[in-house]
């Protein structure tokens, strides 16, 4: 035969009554301290589940119309100037040089520089490419130089200029830039 708890210590009747009104009082401490706290805990929980729950239609909603997003790029791609490719980067210079002739601007002295992209998010996506021009020439040459490389869809731009009048007259400007543009990268095969 099975003795229980009380059987086992001997204890009489008020014993066991004053021995499950402490363990009820202690249960009931434990749960104020420990348990009850965490109540409050539910109506955040909740709220979180219903904001989850939220951006989950707003992400299907977006994912249900990913084809009217496709369509509208594409229609953008078509109205837009395309990124020249790697394959023509190489025509930078020969771009350069043309934009130099037209502009009556003294054949520039062309070196290749690095230029750190820090601010740059597009890197797995562009190249880049910058050249160092040195020249001397005068001032209409040189506006004309810049229009005629900034125009068109080149997507050639100047990232760095730097103009002194050339000694002893003045009358011409000894000119240090860099041109920089951006050529798409030809996607992987994955």
């Amino acid at each position: 035969m099975m003795q229980s708890f009380f059987d086992k210590y001997n204890l009489n009747a008020f014993e066991r009554r004053l021995v499950v009104i402490v363990g009820l009082v202690v249960f009931l401490i434990i749960n104020m301290a420990l348990v009850w706290p965490q109540f409050a805990d539910w109506g955040e929980i909740g709220k979180k589940m219903d904001q989850a729950g939220q951006k989950i239609a707003s992400f299907n909603r977006l994912i249900g119309r990913s084809p009217q997003f496709k369509a509208k790029l594409a229609e953008l791609e078509g109205i837009g100037s395309n990124v020249s490719t790697e394959s023509q980067a190489n025509d930078l210079i020969r771009l350069i040089q043309d934009q130099a002739r037209k502009s009556n601007l003294p054949t520039p002295n062309i070196s290749p520089v690095r230029i750190s992209n820090e601010r740059s998010t597009n890197n797995m996506f562009f190249d880049q490419k910058a050249y160092r021009l040195t020249v001397t020439t005068d001032d209409e040459s040189l506006i004309s130089f810049l229009v005629s490389v900034g125009s068109g869809e080149s997507m050639v731009r100047v990232h760095d200029l730097d103009l002194k009048p050339k000694p002893p007259y003045n009358s011409q400007l000894t000119c240090n830039m860099t041109l920089v543009a951006n050529y798409q990268k030809q996607p992987s095969e994955e």
